[in-house]
């Protein structure tokens, strides 16, 4: 939302939008175009819009969708808690390996932290 609009939108409560089926969001897009006489494809309104006619409308109006990357439930899984166990675990190896004198697999485990300081890099990067 815009910076007015949260203004006005404070406190209310937020609706639902259902989204509409596949085979409705060609004529959705079809009946923007004709209203409008706007100059974007059909396709173009059909899968940018996701479903939503106010993204639809807005989009043969031509302005711009912020790509909120809202998520349906369900479908990303927060790999946090595996992580930490995995990170735990070297770390205990590590420290285990120490105290016995083993310095093959407290090198093995050394790796393992460089590997996991890489990977988080890369899903922080990725997630931007």
């Amino acid at each position: 939302f815009r910076e007015e609009a949260k203004k006005i939108l404070w406190g209310k409560q937020k609706i639902k939008i259902k989204v509409l089926e596949k085979h409705f969001r060609n004529k959705l897009a079809s009946h923007v175009v004709e209203k409008l006489g706007c100059l974007t494809p059909i396709d173009i309104i059909e899968q940018e819009s996701k479903g939503i006619p106010g993204r639809a409308w807005a989009l043969g109006k031509g302005e711009v969708i912020k790509e909120d990357d809202e998520r349906v439930q369900g479908e990303e899984v927060n790999i946090a808690p595996v992580m930490l166990v995995v990170v735990v675990a070297i770390i205990i190896t590590r420290y285990i390996s120490l105290g016995m004198g083993e310095k093959d697999l407290y090198v093995l485990a050394g790796v393992g932290m460089g590997f996991a300081y890489l990977l988080r890099y890369i899903i922080k990067v990725i997630a931007k």
